[in-house]
């Protein structure tokens, strides 16, 4: 589900170092709920309430056409998401700029979106492994079987995707890259 993405990528964070001290652990709840609330429950709340009124028939939004409104409302909340992690919580600037890298790639899926379909599945997924890589590139990890298990994971969630007819190969892999260099750049340049 991609609007979990976030809160998988801020819960594997707060539970590593300083993150992880005892000291943290008001700081720590704080983040990850926050990032729950502004990157799924809010979206989905949309998506839910979008699905109930009728304008779009699907809560999986498989009509390309009916995209459009969610993914908008979805950056939207991603770039509140940015701002409370700024302004509220004080967050480190990679955090904030990994959350409006993901603001930014959902602008970027809606506007391809206007023209060809794009797998929001992989551009979450690409998001999670591009904050991943791009904080271990800011404190200088080396997370070799990290990234074999998420490129596997990554492989794993292409072929379902194919599997589901849900997408073509090129859409699959846009979607991965779209996500995984809009959190992984703005991460290493902040």
């Amino acid at each position: 589900m991609p609007l979990f993405m976030p809160t998988y990528g801020i819960v594997l964070l707060m539970s590593m170092p300083p993150y992880s001290l005892p000291g943290m652990q008001t700081y720590r709840l704080l983040t990850i709920f926050s990032t729950l609330f502004f990157t799924c429950l809010i979206p989905g709340g949309l998506i839910f309430w979008l699905k109930k009124t009728g304008y779009i028939s699907s809560l999986s939004l498989n009509e390309q056409k009916q995209r459009t409104v969610p993914y908008l409302l979805s950056a939207v909340s991603f770039m509140a998401w940015a701002s409370f992690l700024t302004e509220k919580l004080h967050a480190p600037h990679y955090l904030a700029a990994i959350a409006i890298g993901a603001g930014v790639a959902l602008l970027l899926i809606l506007l391809v979106n206007l023209l060809w379909k794009i797998s929001a599945h992989l551009t979450g997924w690409g998001g999670f492994m591009g904050g991943f890589f791009g904080i271990c590139f800011q404190y200088g990890i080396n997370p070799v079987g990290s990234l074999i298990f998420l490129c596997l994971t990554a492989g794993l969630l292409i072929w379902a995707r194919l599997y589901l007819h849900a997408h073509t190969p090129m859409q699959t892999v846009a979607g991965l890259y779209t996500g995984f260099l809009c959190s992984f750049i703005p991460c290493i340049l902040f």
